[in-house]
């Protein structure tokens, strides 16, 4: 049945560009689809946050914290607030975004938008009231001044880009449109990594991680991208450039990460913004061409052609 045929009431998961007008999907009063909507973005924030969640919530040790204390009497923390651990809070955000998309893509209510912005709501209710605690317990115990303004307010503004980062996952992976849904999935890919990682340090010290817990966030993107490929054919020009969008961030991103990490960590920089920059691309420069970033894009274009040929093949001979 195609999707302009769908009927009324029954789920019809939109499988290709869908225009306005063409989309079918499970009937609720109002009243119930807000509740639900709502009830998919808060688990998702709920999902994103967990790996965190099950460590204990201990802030880490600052830099800049005004009182001599020891690290398990640290106050605890929604997020984990600190210059090492930026890369891991844009991995939880962006994951809370994914995890919420996928619901509502497995959910199809017909009511699309209102679903999608009540979501987004719930989403943000949990990410925001984290962000709004941990602020609060920092700005608390932070030595203040100009090292711990720009400490401050620097990691305020990457939380808040990744907040925003989440709700653009949510719109793109929700999209009726299948290239834009699989170049969310391509976006979300490398911080969906992260959040696997981070797992790994819920039952290990960061560093006694097995080398299975570093491959498989390492790899994961990789097959995740591909896994979105391989459901987005490269059968149109749109669908062709997300092809390649796909494959460079999951490229690029990781090395990005990487760069970024390496510059707030290092502490010779003392909040050197120059140094920090100069660091960071020279970095990401340097290791562009390393084995690592080419062999996880080698994996997903591997998944994606196979998975489009296995598609072909399946609907030919059925």
């Amino acid at each position: 049945m195609s999707h302009s045929a769908a009927q009324p009431g029954r789920p019809s998961h939109d499988d290709g560009d869908a225009r306005p007008g063409t989309y079918a999907g499970r009937q609720h009063p109002v009243a119930a689809l807000v509740l639900i909507a709502l009830g998919i973005g808060v688990f998702a924030g709920l999902v994103g946050s967990a790996p965190w969640v099950a460590t204990g919530m201990v802030l880490p040790v600052q830099n800049l914290w005004a009182f001599q204390t020891m690290p398990e009497d640290m106050p605890v923390a929604l997020l984990p607030l600190s210059q090492y651990m930026a890369i891991r809070i844009v991995g939880l955000m962006v994951t809370g975004g994914l995890v919420a998309a996928l619901g509502l893509r497995w959910w199809a209510p017909a009511r699309h938008w209102t679903a999608v912005g009540w979501a987004a709501a719930g989403l943000l209710l949990v990410q925001v009231a984290a962000a709004v605690q941990s602020f609060s317990v920092l700005g608390d115990g932070l030595l203040m001044g100009s090292m711990g303004d720009l400490y401050f307010y620097g990691l305020l503004a990457g939380v808040v880009a990744a907040i925003a980062a989440a709700v653009v996952v949510l719109l793109a992976v929700r999209s009726r449109s299948k290239a834009v849904a699989a170049l969310g999935i391509g976006l979300a890919a490398v911080p969906a990594g992260e959040w696997l990682f981070a797992w790994g340090e819920v039952f290990w010290e960061s560093f006694a991680l097995p080398p299975v817990v570093s491959m498989l966030g390492h790899w994961f993107p990789a097959v995740l991208a591909g896994l979105a490929l391989a459901w987005c054919p490269p059968d149109r020009m749109g669908r062709a450039a997300v092809w390649v969008v796909d494959l460079a961030l999951l490229w690029t991103v990781p090395v990005l990460f990487d760069a970024v990490a390496g510059a707030l960590g290092t502490r010779v920089f003392r909040g050197d913004l120059a140094l920090m920059q100069e660091y960071a691309a020279g970095s990401f420069t340097a290791a562009l061409d390393s084995p690592g970033a080419v062999g996880t894009v080698v994996l997903a274009a591997a998944l994606g052609v196979a998975g489009v040929l296995v598609r072909m093949v399946t609907r030919r001979t059925a």
